[in-house]
């Protein structure tokens, strides 16, 4: 943490101030938690400019065909993808330190010659920090569902209706659950498991061998009892050391083996984590009833724009880079201190088409 010269006991008022963000910043990034399991398949980058450009990746698997010498050749397009640009969503989430008993203590510890007490001061830092921590945790929250979506639906949704469609192939998302849901032993989850990873290989150009899934609560339990899974058997132990390293480094999912299916490998992990809608009510990322596989090594990011900032009140906005960008405020006319926490990223799924979710259960 922040250390302060213990031979001063005290700290003019306004050199407090002004150290305040820098301070609350650098204990924010001591403390900084490790991506939860959905957000660590999406490694970030960062723009300069408010827009962010990405590249929708579609490619092919066509052969070169021969010529006779002195022919032009054969004519190829430059591109594949589909370039798009596009402002990402904007967060911002901030407290009003002046809310806190131990600021007003702090401040209030002012004597004649305008300085506070240094230890107060510390400790104030360490609770507005920890009180940051938490705004940074409600936005990271936002991406980890937006990470969900993408996996689930391939669109992210905005509160203004402006929703992000990545267009993912209706070939990708398959509803077995009316035809032949998990729960029935008549019906074969490996062959599910092998048509997921079919799709990815030839409609998304992955050379994965290993493959991830993550299945929802209901899910693995049908799975687990399903007669064919047990009468495989083949369920083998595979070890967080073996992972690739964003989830190996995760929180929130566990593992639970790697199973064989044609001839792909498939690690098998579940992920239980829930978030808290306004109104109190409580779902999974994963739907329960919902399995997502996708290349143990994945071609997606979560991008980030840079965001627009007001700095002491002026009217002309600058702009800065970075995943989380932290600002105060005081604003004397209402008597508040504020402190918030800005963002503004989206999930990429850049290889659209190395996602397969399929609905297993009614």
């Amino acid at each position: 943490s922040i250390k302060f010269n213990t031979e001063m006991a005290t700290l003019p008022v306004e050199q407090a101030r002004a150290i305040f963000t820098q301070t609350v910043v650098a204990i924010y990034q001591e403390r900084i938690a490790v991506n939860s399991f959905l957000r660590s398949f999406f490694p970030t980058v960062e723009s300069l400019g408010l827009a962010i450009q990405f590249e929708v990746q579609r490619g092919t698997e066509l052969m070169a065909v021969d010529v006779i010498r002195g022919h032009q050749g054969n004519y190829n397009a430059v591109s594949r993808s589909t370039q798009k640009s596009f402002i990402p969503p904007y967060y911002r989430e901030y407290i009003a330190a002046t809310e806190l008993e131990l600021y007003n203590v702090t401040i209030g510890s002012a004597n004649e010659g305008g300085v506070v007490s240094s230890q107060l001061f510390a400790q104030l830092v360490d609770q507005i920090a920890s009180e940051v921590r938490l705004l940074v945790a409600m936005i990271e929250r936002r991406y980890e569902y937006q990470c969900a979506e993408v996996f689930q639906t391939g669109i992210v949704t905005l509160k203004n209706g402006d929703n992000i469609d990545y267009k993912r192939k209706s070939g990708s998302k398959v509803n077995f659950s009316g035809t032949a849901p998990w729960d029935n032993d008549a019906n074969d989850p490996f062959a599910h498991f092998e048509t997921g990873c079919t799709f990815i290989r030839e409609e998304g150009k992955s050379q994965a061998g290993v493959f991830t899934a993550i299945l929802g609560r209901k899910a693995l339990t049908a799975l687990q009892n399903n007669e064919k899974y047990l009468k495989k058997g083949d369920n083998r132990n595979v070890f967080l050391t073996d992972m690739h390293e964003p989830q190996r480094n995760s929180t929130g999912a566990s593992l639970h083996g790697q199973i064989s299916a044609g001839s792909n490998k498939i690690n098998l992990w579940s992920y239980p984590e829930i978030y808290e809608e306004k109104n109190g009510v409580k779902r999974p990322y994963i739907d329960d009833t919902n399995v997502i596989i996708v290349p143990e090594v994945t071609n997606f990011k979560m991008a980030f724009g840079a965001v627009p900032q007001v700095i002491d009140g002026k009217e002309t906005p600058t702009v800065k880079k970075g995943a989380f960008v932290f600002g105060d405020y005081i604003d004397r006319r209402k008597a508040t201190h504020e402190f918030d926490v800005m963002s503004a990223g989206v999930a990429v799924p850049v290889a659209v088409d190395q996602i397969f979710t399929m609905k297993v259960l009614v």
